[in-house]
């Protein structure tokens, strides 16, 4: 009776009105500690955000410049000239874009401006020219129409001599090859090339006439890095329309 007695109070007290209106008082209370709290983070990100809108606009803003100082002057930091430019890009992209044909490894644009400025040989030159020459000396057809004419007998003489064991990297192999199609017939009088190409021609001349058959000397050495790239530009141009590139492009 006693235990029945006292679960009924217990009952009637969890169930009273006053337990009642202590427990909602208890719970508005803590809802608006929480709402107190969540306000004050909001606050906080906002002024977060303000301060850092203003550091913001602080460091953007240009202060006057100083009179005494003068700004500083452009200038060309380009190891060859600003017109080769192009001729130096369409280069660079071709080998590139064709560096198993050429049998070359991929190097940067940087490093081809450093090489062509470079006033001795250079590795990535002699790379170059040597993949112009394995892939020219393997259309001989081409190199017949690139000689001209009146040159066949030349043609043939540099074809053997580029078809030889690592005939494509002997400097005089590819002075006979290149020599030969800068100079030629096509190459001349071909009236859909450039002025400064025909301006070359009188340096390339000088190249196959002052250089030796044979030699270990670089070629090249003699011109400039506005001219070495003149030359590859030329010879591109040229092997742009070879066999194996063709074939890589289909």
């Amino acid at each position: 009776a006693n235990g029945a007695k006292h679960a009924e109070s217990a009952v009637t007290g969890a169930g009273s009105p006053k337990a009642g209106v202590k427990k909602n008082v208890a719970d508005n209370a803590q809802n608006n500690d929480h709402d107190h709290d969540s306000e004050a983070s909001l606050m906080r990100m906002v002024e977060l955000r303000r301060k850092r809108k203003r550091k913001k606009k602080s460091q953007m803003q240009v202060s006057a410049p100083d009179p005494e100082h003068a700004f500083p002057i452009l200038s060309n930091d380009f190891s060859v000239g600003q017109r080769a430019w192009s001729d130096v890009l369409t280069v660079w992209s071709f080998a590139q874009r064709f560096s198993r044909v050429l049998r070359i490894s991929p190097f940067s644009v940087d490093l081809m401006e450093m090489s062509l400025a470079h006033p001795d040989a250079s590795p990535v030159l002699d790379a170059l020219f040597s993949g112009l020459a394995l892939v020219l000396g393997a259309d001989p057809d081409l190199v017949r129409e690139l000689f001209g004419s009146g040159a066949s007998a030349n043609a043939d003489e540099a074809l053997r001599a580029v078809s030889k064991s690592d005939g494509a990297g002997d400097k005089g192999a590819q002075l006979a090859l290149f020599g030969g199609i800068l100079c030629g017939e096509t190459a001349l009088v071909g009236g859909d090339l450039r002025e400064d190409v025909r301006r070359c021609a009188s340096d390339i001349n000088e190249i196959v006439d002052t250089a030796q058959e044979g030699s270990d000397s670089c070629w090249y050495a003699i011109l400039d890095g506005t001219q070495r790239s003149l030359v590859l530009k030329w010879l591109v141009d040229a092997a742009t329309n070879a066999a194996a590139i063709r074939k890589h492009v289909d």
